[in-house]
């Protein structure tokens, strides 16, 4: 979400993702301007049942590069009450900050900050966390877990998957191995930072032809990745998709287990993933078309967590094909 320089002031749409009871949706206008001063990407990093915490940074969240040209990552936490009067400001910038932070989330109420340390020698790489609450505590370095990679080995930046209950966290760092495969591997913890369990995820695909669709931590500690393998045309940027794929690492689990959803009838375009915690489900949806050529529709699919099956893919409410919607997708 952009927040243009040429805006002088901040407003939100109070609705029911806050924990105040409206009668309808209003607008409300902070009194103080905001400060966006080169930090022009904001987004709502959570709330609790005082106010909110909002994020800001100078390069786009969905950019994992932390430096653009001549620019290097900042971020600024600011910490506002619903009536949007500013408590307090905190700004992190890389370059002169002992907390070179690589992944927000929120949970339990507060922030958690997370970057690693990784000494090439042992092949080893460390995790660790700040919390920062709504008074603007933050808390001391916390060692979170030490994981060994393979030699040679390239790292992504640390990730982190919140249950939807907010009482576990996934710190989630992928390997990027020498021979073109990787390994994804999970760190579950409950919300005070005790591991409950430690998983792999081996994905048979060099990076340059898989691409992470989404991922889900469930309330018991199950951990869900959607992605998807594919080939580009040779003298183009078009990617061709050949298979979507998800894997399932159980919260009793060392080693995650890979499905196809591929079906020979039907080609996928385009997959999302969320998690029913109403059921211990995770649901997955999206478009697909006939093969060979005829109608095109919505698609859905379930599968228990507790199941040892691939899901079944349901097709859902077939348009017309002279009358397929053209659908776009933004990233928040």
């Amino acid at each position: 979400m952009r927040c243009y320089k040429s805006m002088k002031f901040l407003f939100l749409f109070l609705s029911p993702l806050f924990h105040c009871c409206l009668i309808a949706q209003s607008i409300k206008f902070a009194p103080k301007n905001i400060d966006n001063t080169s930090l022009d990407f904001v987004k709502i990093a959570g709330q609790d049942q005082d106010g909110f915490f909002l994020l800001q940074s100078n390069i786009s969240f969905d950019i994992d590069k932390d430096k653009v040209g001549f620019r290097s990552r900042k971020y600024k936490i600011t910490y506002y009450d619903f009536e949007l009067n500013e408590k307090w400001g905190r700004l992190f910038a890389k370059k002169d900050d002992d907390i070179p932070i690589e992944n927000i989330a929120f949970g339990n109420g507060e922030l958690v900050l997370c970057y690693t340390e990784i000494n090439f020698e042992k092949n080893l790489v460390t995790i660790f966390a700040h919390s920062l609450n709504s008074k603007n505590k933050l808390s001391e370095k916390l060692k979170i877990a030490e994981l060994n990679f393979t030699d040679l080995s390239e790292l992504d930046k640390i990730k982190i998957a919140v249950s939807h209950d907010k009482t576990k966290y996934a710190f989630i760092q992928n390997e990027i191995k020498k021979d073109d495969t990787q390994t994804l591997h999970a760190v579950i913890t409950n919300n005070n930072f005790q591991i409950i369990n430690t998983s792999k995820i081996n994905i048979n695909y060099p990076e340059k032809n898989f691409y992470f669709e989404g991922w889900a931590l469930s309330d018991l500690g199950d951990f869900v990745v959607l992605g998807s393998n594919h080939t580009k045309e040779k003298f183009t940027t078009k990617k061709k998709w050949v298979n979507y794929l998800m894997y399932v690492a159980k919260h009793n689990q060392q080693l995650g287990k890979e499905y196809s959803l591929n079906n020979n009838n039907l080609m996928l375009d385009g997959n999302y993933l969320t998690y029913d915690f109403t059921r211990n489900d995770i649901v997955l949806s999206g478009f697909y078309n006939e093969r060979p050529p005829g109608s095109s529709g919505l698609f859905v699919a379930r599968q228990k967590l507790d199941a040892d099956l691939a899901p079944e893919l349901k097709k859902n409410n077939p348009f017309r094909k002279e009358k397929k919607p053209n659908f776009k997708t933004q990233k928040y």
